[in-house]
């Protein structure tokens, strides 16, 4: 159907076998090998109770197919009949691949990506579980952090005392001036006061 390398087609298989095994079994024996059957025809051929029932499954070169509508579309092989894979099986292993080569994207985009290749069963769920333990997702997407101020000092909280009783000073400057003919720096000193914020 699509490129796939042997070590490639041998763990697909090996894990379709595993998950997929009646049905697998059941396309084999009603001669469901043969690609230039009916998708009805196949589909037929699976249980309804099936997971993979209204896939309309194909079977092609021992790996399972989806069915579907596709046959005449202008795309990739691939992308018209993707590659069964389980809810289970290490399948974190291919969304964490495709979330990566997508630069931490979101979910309907890594969903995107991977059903150009592969039908995962559930896969949004299996995409948010993993989008959900990314390390530099979280890092990125976090809350800013806002801590809550501490108590008051006694300074700010004292009302009987007058004004200016507890002074907060700070300096600013130097701004340059003309005096006369010459420049000069001049500086300036702030006075607050710490209980009504009345500023000298």
């Amino acid at each position: 159907m699509d490129e796939i390398n042997r070590a490639e087609k041998e763990v697909l298989k090996f894990v379709q076998r595993r998950c997929f095994e009646e049905e697998m079994s059941r396309l084999e024996q009603k001669g469901a090998g043969n690609s230039s059957k009916c998708c009805k025809e196949q589909e037929s051929l699976v249980k309804k109770t099936s997971a993979i029932y209204k896939l309309a499954p194909m079977k092609i070169d021992g790996l399972l197919y989806v069915g579907g509508r596709l046959t005449q579309a202008s795309i990739p092989n691939a992308a018209k009949h993707q590659l069964i894979l389980p809810k289970k099986h290490h399948v974190d292993l291919i969304v964490c691949h495709y979330h990566l080569k997508s630069g931490h994207s979101g979910l309907e985009h890594v969903l995107s990506l991977i059903r150009e290749r592969f039908w995962i069963l559930i896969a949004r769920t299996a995409v948010k579980r993993v989008l959900r333990g990314c390390f530099d997702c979280k890092r990125r997407q976090a809350p800013l952090g806002e801590q809550q101020m501490a108590d008051l000092p006694t300074d700010h909280v004292t009302p009987e005392k007058p004004p200016f009783t507890f002074v907060g000073v700070d300096c600013f400057g130097p701004f340059v001036v003309r005096r006369g003919r010459s420049l000069v720096k001049r500086y300036g000193v702030l006075f607050t006061c710490l209980s009504v914020r009345a500023i000298h």
